[in-house]
Formats: C-alpha cells, structure tokens, sequence
C-alpha cells in the first residue's frame, strides 16, 4: 500500500518528498516563465490531474497558486484560476495561460475547449444529445413522458426535466 502511495504522490513506488522549500523554489523561478508551451507541474496532482501544493499552511491548486505569483492576488475569493491553453487537467502551470476568471467565465473556457464534462461526456451520461432530441422530438408529437422513459430506460422525472431544459438545456 505504501508503494502504491508514493507513486500516486511523487510518480515512482520508492520516491519520497522534496526538501523543504524544493516546490516552493520551482514556483518562484518559474512565476516569469517566458514560453509559449504549457509548463506542466512535476510535482503531485490530484487524480484529475491538476496539480496542487501546500501553500500558505493549505493544500491549493498549483495553478492558482502560479496565478497569484503572476498576475497578483485575485480580485475576489470567488475568482479562478483559468486557462487560456484548456490544459489545466493536464497539470498546465504556464503563468502566460494563467488569468482571474469568474466561475462564470472559466465554464464558458470550459465549453469553448471541449473540456466540459457536461451531456454525454459525463462518466454516468445515460442519454447521448441524438437521445435528447429524439425525447423532445417525441414530446413534441405528445407522447407521454413515461413511455419516453422506459423505452430510454431512464426515470420519468429525467424526461421531465429534459422537457423543461433544466437537464440539457444548451441542446
């Protein structure tokens, strides 16, 4: 188990930590990163592959952190840390990819690179989008809900929810 733990934290089964202050070294010398290229971080990321650190006494996102370095603190709490490059589930740390984004905007960048994972690209998507308008196709003809349903092999209140755009609404 341990081994398994040191691969899944640094990489290799027998790799231990850095020395004190190594990540917070590297951070410093690349915050005037000049390249074009993503600069991937070669420390720990989670399993969505965003890097973090501990910074400040808590665990952050690399990113954001190589974002404040950058660009200064963000301008509110709720502000991001988002990618011009959309390779920030690649562990992009690249400060010239890095701005202040509202939650808002960084979705939008999201959708704008085919890095959402709303409909179908989901891990539990049920529905494919050529599904959702056949549903509201059908609905359309006034077909009940229910026969939609069980014939999709999802529940009613999916229908439902399709039918009124809360689910799949951008289709």
């Amino acid at each position: 188990m341990k081994h398994y733990t040191r691969f899944l934290r640094h990489g290799h089964p027998e790799g231990g930590g850095y020395g004190r202050g190594h990540v917070q070294e590297w951070l410093q010398k690349h915050a005037s990163w000049d390249g074009e290229e993503c600069l991937i971080w070669p420390f720990y990321c989670d399993p969505n592959g965003y890097g973090r650190v501990s910074h400040d006494g808590r665990d952050q996102i690399a990113a954001r952190v190589m974002c404040a370095l950058a660009h200064g603190q963000p301008p509110t709490e709720r502000h991001e840390a988002a990618h011009s490059c959309g390779q920030g589930h690649a562990g992009c740390v690249n400060p010239k990819h890095l701005r202040w984004a509202t939650p808002h905007e960084n979705q939008m960048d999201k959708a704008f690179h085919g890095t959402d994972t709303r409909g179908e690209k989901a891990w539990n998507a049920k529905l494919t989008e050529a599904d959702v308008k056949n549903i509201r196709e059908r609905l359309s003809h006034g077909e009940s809900q229910r026969s939609i349903a069980s014939d999709f092999g999802v529940h009613q209140v999916s229908v439902s929810l399709i039918n009124r755009r809360i689910n799949w609404g951008w289709l």
